[in-house]
């Protein structure tokens, strides 16, 4: 069985819409210079393509249904030094004879992954959906149950010019067919050919001068009475700010119905993943290609229109293996040599220690856990094994989970820890249950049993939690934590892609302590021991076209186009355990990623929220603060845990990415390829008069908004980033303690 490592590895590669390589389309014919036609000519034709998009768009069009048969190839370049080395000629030196070139770069490559999938591919108006059901899927080296089937089909990384703009991976490219990036591009009407006796146009584009933001330069067919969209041929322009990938090349063929209707033909997606720009680079990089072709459709009313429309985007629990039979007789065309033997040689790479023991190495480094598959078991996560922090002092800790092995529905996980000068033994025991059929749609629930410190107000990095690297990269952290007996209940419940819901049950118990005292929410300041909450928790999650990855006990949420809403009431209940507390506290956050424009792109982040009723400060809207040297998106970054707390609050940040849009025009500055980073976070809140009397005497309130600006620089080494920010309100007296720098990690396209 392929381990979970590898499958995060191909599943990343497929994310990045690595596909199958083919023969390539016929190449159009073309005059052997550029026609630049009249500027009004020009205008009429791009005015009637767009005013022609949603009309010919297959997704805009009545219910449909076709088999959609695609294919992923996954290469490595740059590997013939690697192979040759002493360690690996020994153990995998077979895979030379599987070595080929690529029939785009011309580099010699290593295939390392290669699936088939066959899929129905359903289209309905009303209700708006589209969705894939797999029929038959297999991937080299998995077995049929992996996770990753859902990423080789159609839906989620489909491209269609008859967007307004074209995603790949978090990349948005705009459509220079789609009248709003039309101020991006130049176009030139470079002929017309007649193509099934209709008259076609070959209209090519290019980015304008100056233009940073990713763009494609290439060319499209469009038919001259229609208007529909014939072909595309395109490639990443040169001129693109884009991480990771150094080239990508778009080939679509769409084909005109006998009934006047335009429908998807064969896609083709090629794309160059690499560390670095230079397309000579001796590094190892990834070469993908898809390639997925389309039969006719069935234009009728849909069967199953309400049990499709309740489904997932992608749907996969029916589908089978399917045996060489089978894919041959499904297959548009036949595989060649050198695909079919990839199968072949992955399974001798498996079948070696080398391979095993590479795997448990990686998987560990990328996890957090070191995997002991013969126990079914995980220990981890390694970098909190030893810490150090103000109230425990060296702090060890020792946990782990079980495997997907052990059990598919049920997961077992928890640690024990010590703290060698607070002399207290910590630990978690957690339980999850996976209910329900399959893992298409979440049922889950958690059950969390906890005695431990929790960082109060401090933000969600990686860098706020206990572990090695926060003991010496973070100064201030552990002076401000609470200690926290806790039993939680949660049940996830799925309704629908886009409408994800919870119910959750927590009993705890917060112990004062020197640093984190807790006053008597009757506002006599006297310290209590401890404090005790009852409180149930409702939450729902609005989202749209939004992709997601599942594994075993997991739903992670990618990206989406549209902003996602996320809504929660709590409210806890008085009387049930001694020296308890009554509340009722309602929260509304908006994350947004906010399209690309010729400027860049931006994150918008937006949290507000209200508590009804007198609390400690423990329970008020603790106003995040970042101890550490490191970039914190959850926390401000010239903010001091504990510094504000609100009952009544609305907070957030909007980050701008200007894709290079200044500094890719310097020379030779530019050929670094750096981003420019603006960042502004702002805080608002009023406290009210009782529950001003609860907290700690440094805090205070934020009737007058906090603000802070900063700037930065980011694709340092096409992986960090360096941000500059300034405290503009509630200034501090020493001017250093307005100013922050922060030191992050950035992997974004």
């Amino acid at each position: 069985m392929f381990k979970r490592w590898s499958i995060f590895f191909v599943l990343m590669a497929a994310a990045f819409q690595a596909a199958a390589q083919s023969p390539e389309p016929p190449p159009i014919p073309l005059n052997p210079a550029y026609i630049r036609a009249n500027d009004h000519y020009i205008k009429t034709i791009l005015g009637k393509l767009d005013r022609s998009l949603a009309l010919n768009d297959p997704d805009n069009a009545p219910d449909w249904a076709s088999t959609a048969y695609t294919k992923i190839e996954l290469d490595a370049t740059n590997m013939e030094e690697i192979v040759d080395t002493k360690l690996l000629d020994r153990n995998i030196g077979f895979v030379r004879d599987y070595m080929d070139t690529s029939a785009v770069t011309g580099q010699p490559c290593l295939p390392i992954l290669f699936s088939e999938n066959l899929a129905r591919v359903y289209h309905s108006q009303e209700p708006s959906f589209n969705r894939e059901v797999m029929l038959a899927n297999r991937i080299s080296g998995f077995d049929q149950d992996t996770p990753l089937r859902q990423y080789t089909g159609t839906y989620l990384f489909k491209t269609n010019f008859y967007k307004s703009s074209i995603h790949v991976l978090n990349l948005s490219i705009p459509n220079p067919a789609d009248a709003s990036s039309q101020f991006l591009y130049n176009y030139y009407l470079v002929d017309s050919l007649h193509i099934e006796g209709r008259k076609t146009y070959i209209l090519r584009f290019h980015p304008k001068k100056l233009v940073t933001s990713p763009t494609l330069d290439g060319e499209m067919l469009i038919d001259a009475q229609d208007f529909g969209i014939r072909t595309v041929h395109a490639s990443l322009s040169a001129s693109s700010q884009v991480n990771w990938i150094r080239q990508m090349r778009i080939d679509i063929v769409n084909r005109r119905l006998p009934d006047g209707r335009w429908f998807y033909g064969h896609e083709q997606l090629f794309l160059d993943f690499s560390v670095s720009p230079r397309p000579d680079s001796r590094l190892v990089s990834l070469l993908g290609y898809r390639n997925t072709y389309y039969q006719y459709p069935v234009f009728a009313p849909l069967k199953d229109r309400s049990r499709l429309a309740q489904e997932n985007a992608v749907v996969v629990k029916d589908a089978i293996q399917g045996d060489d039979a089978y894919w041959e007789s499904v297959r548009p065309y036949p595989l060649t040599e050198h695909e079919q033997g990839i199968y072949e040689m992955v399974r001798r790479i498996q079948s070696g220690s080398f391979y095993k023991w590479t795997y448990r190495i990686l998987d560990s480094i990328i996890t957090g856990y070191i995997e002991v598959p013969s126990w079914h078991f995980e220990f981890g996560r390694w970098a909190s094994t030893i810490s150090k922090n103000q109230l425990e002092g060296i702090r060890v800790q020792l946990g782990g989970r079980t495997l997907y092995t052990f059990s598919e529905k049920a997961r077992l996980s928890g640690y024990l820890a010590y703290g060698f000068q607070d002399r207290k033994l910590k630990w978690q025991a957690q339980s999850e249950f996976m209910l329900g059929k399959g893992r298409e749609r979440t049922r889950k629930l958690t059950l969390t049993y906890k005695r431990d410190f929790e960082p109060l107000g401090s933000g969600s990095g990686v860098f706020s939690a206990p572990n090695m690297f926060s003991s010496v990269l973070s100064p201030a952290y552990g002076n401000r934590q609470t200690l926290v007996h806790k039993a939680d209940i949660l049940y996830q419940h799925e309704f629908a892609p886009e409408i994800n819901t919870e119910i959750q049950w927590t009993s705890l118990r917060m112990w004062s302590n020197k640093n984190v005292p807790i006053y008597s929410p009757d506002g006599s300041r006297t310290e209590l021991e401890s404090l005790a909450v009852n409180q149930l928790h409702l939450g729902v999650r609005f989202s749209l076209d939004e992709r997601v990855t599942r594994n075993y006990f997991r739903k992670t949420y990618l990206y989406s186009r549209y902003p996602v809403l996320i809504l929660g009431v709590t409210g806890a209940f008085k009387g049930i355990t001694p020296g308890d507390v009554g509340f009722v506290r309602a929260d509304a956050v908006v994350k947004w990623k906010i399209p690309t424009t010729f400027i860049g792109y931006g994150r918008l982040y937006l949290n507000g929220g209200t508590i009804w009723g007198t609390v400690p400060h423990t329970l008020l809207k603790l106003h995040e603060g970042n101890t550490t040297y490191f970039m914190d998106k959850g926390a401000f970054s010239c903010m001091k845990p504990y510094e504000f707390a609100s009952d009544l609050w609305l907070q957030g940040y909007y980050e701008h990415n200007f894709n290079g849009f200044f500094l890719g025009k310097i020379p030779l500055i530019k050929e670094l390829e750096l981003r420019e980073m603006a960042t502004v976070r702002f805080a608002w809140g009023r406290l009210s008069d009782n529950n001003r009397a609860n907290t700690l005497s440094e805090t205070g309130s934020l009737d007058k908004p906090y603000l802070e600006a900063g700037v930065g620089i980011a694709n340092i080494l096409r992986l960090f980033r360096v941000d500059f920010f300034w405290r503009l309100t509630h200034r501090l007296p020493e001017p250093r303690q307005n100013f922050s720098v922060n030191l992050g990690i950035d992997i974004d396209f």
